[in-house]
């Protein structure tokens, strides 16, 4: 009888792991299909970024010869879908800012952290370009992701250097 070498129980718990993530994302992809509220949005995107950083650290223990892949997989997924997050809760502060008046640096905040997560996502990637399969649908769903952010991020800004002149507060100040 053979060995079979990628069933250790560390690898099993990051398949395990990586099933759940994935299983949540089908829901936030429902839910984005279905136009929930930004607010549902968001929570479910962080959902998703936890169960990914849950599959990441599982993975960094995972004894697998793909295990670099893996890393650079759950590590894209996990910073894309905070940015999304990010993108979802900068809509949510954009309504409450249209009906108060007050708070379009917040939005502008937000999506400036939503860019720069996308940068961290784009950069994990660079060691192991084209290293997997998926790679580009991967990059595809994040750049889409990045021209949303950019388009609504120039806007807001626009505004608010032109109009409300609020000030950006630092990202660290910001809750998800």
């Amino acid at each position: 009888m053979s060995k079979m070498s990628d069933l250790h129980a560390e690898t099993l718990e990051m398949c395990e792991a990586l099933s759940i993530a994935s299983a949540q994302t089908c829901f936030y992809e429902k839910a984005v299909k279905a136009k929930m509220s930004p607010k549902t949005l968001c929570k479910l995107a962080m959902g998703c970024k936890s169960l990914f950083e849950d599959a990441l650290s599982k993975a960094e223990n995972a004894k697998i010869e793909t295990r670099s892949h893996w890393i650079t997989i759950l590590t894209v997924q996990r910073y894309s879908f905070e940015a999304a997050a990010f993108y979802w809760m900068a809509q949510v502060e954009h309504d409450i800012a249209r009906d108060t008046g007050a708070g379009y640096g917040i939005e502008v905040a937000r999506l400036v952290e939503a860019l720069k997560l996308l940068d961290q996502a784009e950069k994990s990637t660079s060691k192991n370009k084209g290293s997997y399969k998926g790679e580009e649908d991967v990059m595809e769903s994040v750049d889409i992701l990045r021209k949303k952010i950019k388009e609504m991020h120039e806007a807001s800004e626009s505004d608010n250097n032109s109009v409300y002149m609020e000030s950006v507060p630092d990202a660290d100040s910001l809750k998800t």
